[in-house]
């Protein structure tokens, strides 16, 4: 009966960790797209780079987890860091004064990051 519930357990915590990834992928897209959105002409391209660049890796690390069943703790740790870049850019990047585009990046940022701690500390053995 042990074995059922920890079989039990790796499903479940496998199914939640794909519905974090499932999640930063789409965080992932939606910064892609936000600049678009959002922004009138006048956005400088760093900060639509900055947003394709961050939000095509969260795409690329966040797909590869759900294609592979493992991953890399390294892939965890690249979620964390790059959030927290995200979270951080409205001021290195100097569009903090536009409320949309500050909060969006803010908000997606730490998302991101808040999904990959949270999976760092789930899983620490792997």
């Amino acid at each position: 009966m042990k074995v059922d519930d920890e079989e039990t357990q790796v499903y479940t915590g496998r199914r939640q960790l794909t519905l974090a990834n499932a999640l930063r992928l789409l965080l992932g897209l939606w910064v892609i797209d936000a600049p678009f959105v959002y922004s009138p002409l006048g956005i400088s391209a760093a900060t639509v780079w900055n947003a394709l660049i961050v939000g095509g890796c969260v795409v690329m690390l966040a797909t590869m987890r759900l294609v592979f069943i493992r991953e890399a703790r390294a892939f965890r740790i690249a979620h964390v860091m790059l959030g927290v870049w995200l979270a951080a850019s409205p001021w290195i990047f100097g569009y903090s004064d536009d409320p949309l585009l500050f909060w969006n990046s803010v908000l997606c940022g730490l998302s991101i990051a808040i999904l990959a701690v949270w999976s760092l500390l789930r899983y620490r053995d792997s």
